[in-house]
Order: C-alpha cells, then sequence, then structure tokens
C-alpha cells in the first residue's frame, strides 16, 4: 500500500503525503482543498465528463434492476440433448441491409448524442448480461404511432398464425404441433408507406446496431429481417421455452420493441423470462410500452413467453452476423443439391426447405451452385432468402 502512495502526487505541488482524491471522478490527487480550488477550472472539463459516464453506467444497472432478475429454476434450464422449439413459420420476408443514410425520415430528437447513448448501454450490457432492456426508448409519440400500425394490421385480419414449430429431440422424431406456439404475425419491411412508423423504428435500431458494431469485431453486422409484428390474442396465448437460432442460421441479436400500455403481468400475463446461459439468475421482462430488449439470439438466451391473458402487442427484427449467415446459406445449398441428385424428378419450380434452415432457395440457385448456371448464387441467395424466425 505504501508504494501506490509514493505514486499518487499532488496535481498541483506535486506532493505525495497526506494526499487526498477528487470525489467526483476519483482520478485526481490533492494535498489539500486549496490547491484542489486552484486547480478547478483545469480539471473541471475531465471530472464532469468521468462524473456523466459514472451516472449512465448508474442508469445502466438501473434499468437492468428493473428486470426483476431472480434465482433459477434449474429445472427450466435448457441443457444439450433436451428439446428445442425452432419456429419454421414461414415469414415472406427477404432480407434487408442495415440502413446506411440515418437523415431520411428520422424524428430531429433523435440526434447522435441519442445514438450514442444506446449504443453504449447495449453494448455494454450485451457484454456483462447478454442482453440489454432500455426503458422510454423511443418517447409516447412514436411509440403510440406504431401501436396504432400493429392494431391495423390485427384489426384488418393481415395477420397469421405463428403457430408452427418444430421439436427436435435425441430420442423423438420431428412433429408440428400448436400448443408451442400461439401468436399471429404480419411481416413490414423498413419503408413501406402504410407503415411510417415501424420503419422509423427500424431505422433507429439500424443506426445504433452500427454504431456498437465496432465493439463487436468478432461479428459483422450487416443485415436484418424485416420487422415481425405479433400479437398475442390473449386466452392465454404463449410461446413455450425456446431458442431463436439454436441451429447457426446466422440470425446474432433479437431486438423486441414492445406496445402495451398499462400492462400488469400479475392480471395479464406475457411475461418474458429469459434464462442466460453466462449466470443462474432469470430476467423476468414485463412488456411494457416503449420498453425494448436486445439480446443474443443463440443458445446464450433461452427463453419464454408466459400466457397472455389480453392481447400483447411486439415488434421484432433479427439482426445478422455475415459470417454464420454465409455458412448457413452454403449448408442449405449443399443439402438441397444432394437432394436433388437422389431424386430422379425434382421439381424445378417449387422451393425446397430443410428442416434445420431459415432459408428458401430457389432451384435456379441450387443448380447455380452445382455448376449447372453461371449466374451468381450468392447475390440472388440476399435478394429471395427467406427466415423462419421466432416471436417473443
Amino acid at each position: 500500500m505504501a508504494d501506490d502512495v509514493k505514486l499518487k502526487r499532488c496535481s498541483v505541488c506535486q506532493a505525495t503525503e497526506k494526499l487526498k482524491i477528487c470525489s467526483n471522478c476519483s482520478q485526481q490527487w490533492y494535498c489539500g482543498r486549496e490547491h484542489q480550488n486552484a486547480d478547478w477550472l483545469s480539471h473541471k472539463p475531465l471530472c464532469e465528463k468521468i462524473r456523466q459516464m459514472k451516472l449512465k453506467e448508474q442508469e445502466i444497472v438501473e434499468d437492468m434492476s428493473k428486470c426483476n432478475l431472480g434465482k433459477r429454476n434449474n429445472n427450466h434450464v435448457v441443457k444439450p440433448g433436451s428439446p428445442v422449439v425452432n419456429s419454421k413459420q414461414s415469414s415472406g420476408s427477404d432480407i434487408q441491409q442495415i440502413s446506411c443514410s440515418l437523415s431520411e425520415n428520422i424524428p430531429t430528437q433523435f440526434t447522435d448524442k441519442w445514438f450514442d447513448e444506446k449504443a453504449n448501454i447495449v453494448s455494454q450490457c450485451l457484454r456483462i448480461y447478454g442482453l440489454a432492456v432500455m426503458n422510454k426508448f423511443l418517447g409516447a409519440e412514436l411509440g403510440n404511432k406504431i401501436l396504432e400500425e400493429a392494431k391495423s394490421l390485427h384489426d384488418r385480419q393481415l395477420m397469421t398464425d405463428g403457430r408452427t414449430v418444430e421439436v427436435r429431440a435425441p430420442d423423438h422424431g420431428t412433429r408440428s404441433t400448436a400448443r408451442f406456439r400461439s401468436d399471429i404475425i404480419s411481416w413490414v419491411g423498413d419503408s413501406e408507406p402504410e407503415y411510417p412508423g415501424i420503419g422509423t423504428m427500424m431505422r433507429l435500431i439500424d443506426g445504433i446496431m452500427q454504431r456498437i458494431q465496432p465493439k463487436f469485431m468478432e461479428y459483422e453486422i450487416r443485415d436484418r429481417t424485416k420487422a415481425m409484428v405479433a400479437c398475442y390474442p390473449g386466452g392465454g396465448s404463449q410461446y413455450v421455452k425456446h431458442v431463436d437460432n439454436p441451429l447457426k442460421d446466422g440470425r446474432l441479436l433479437t431486438c423486441i420493441y414492445y406496445l402495451n400500455k398499462d400492462w400488469d403481468c400479475e392480471k395479464h400475463g406475457g411475461m418474458l423470462k429469459i434464462y442466460p446461459t453466462n449466470n443462474k439468475n432469470v430476467a423476468c421482462i414485463e412488456p411494457v410500452m416503449d420498453r425494448i430488449i436486445i439480446f443474443w439470439s443463440d443458445r446464450r438466451n433461452p427463453h419464454e413467453v408466459l400466457p397472455s391473458h389480453q392481447p400483447r402487442y411486439a415488434v421484432t427484427t433479427w439482426y445478422f452476423d455475415a459470417a454464420e449467415r454465409k455458412e448457413a446459406q452454403r449448408r442449405k445449398v449443399e443439402e438441397l443439391t444432394r437432394s436433388q441428385q437422389l431424386s430422379r424428378n425434382p421439381a424445378s419450380s417449387q422451393s425446397v426447405v430443410a428442416d434445420d434452415s431459415i432459408l428458401t432457395i430457389s432451384q435456379s440457385e441450387i443448380d447455380a451452385v452445382s455448376g449447372s448456371s453461371q449466374s451468381n448464387a450468392g447475390s440472388k441467395l440476399s435478394n429471395q432468402s427467406e427466415v423462419r424466425s421466432n416471436a417473443s
């Protein structure tokens, strides 16, 4: 301890004894208040910056504490070899590139400072907890607009059944059943004129993803799905414990934005429960209005939606890791090529979907990879692939 003290010096006179540290920033040392006051004008900018960073870190901790982290029930942990629910609901959804220009159709209140603050929260929480929760994310005006658009899809009966799933276990075959998932869904792109609020939300999240990319250089976040608008219509509708991406289909991050005013899980149910594999806690997320949760899509975060007793709305997008997605596409083409070679009469006009892929790949793409066509299969994959996604 004595050696440490000798390394510390008063910032004014270089004294090494009877030092006291600045209580705001815990960075600068002084031999007394007189020298601290004398140095204040030069020290103030750094001191204030560090103080603000500490306040922001405290906000992150407070936000995460609102997730009602509790002790995990070990009987609920998804273990290797246990059944995994993997959605195969057809989305009709092309993969979209992350928006590069954030200046178009973005409300003026979403400044660079807003993007930077949100990106810092997301990156820190993903590193520490594997998930990030932010309240009052978009504000009442935009949130209400998105809710109106989601209800419009529901009221006009433009949502389709999201029930089709597969259960895979070592000693069971593959079967489809409605009891694992009972939401209804619809897919919306980021530039559809009927749904400007949802489009704005996607572009705002794109901006956050652009800013967290340098903090996660082990991944390349370049593409995402369209927005999946989901409604659990009540009556005990739910989604049992599952993993969004158990089979390395490329999905890296799940982003869920909630749209439920005055929601009380004790009365209405619909709690999202996440079982992070990196700790012994369970994250219990109430799907309240203007809250967003972002978490790793793979086996790090098994999760479930508890039964909902009144309509529950959410909008979900998935962001891809480019390398994993490319590998998933390659596996799909190889598998379908083998299937075609084994069949004497392949259906040239029909898409083929395998058990373990989120992709729908056309016959021409199979031909391209197998050498019977000179077209660029990679670009076609990017334009024609579809996502079979989980809703939470």
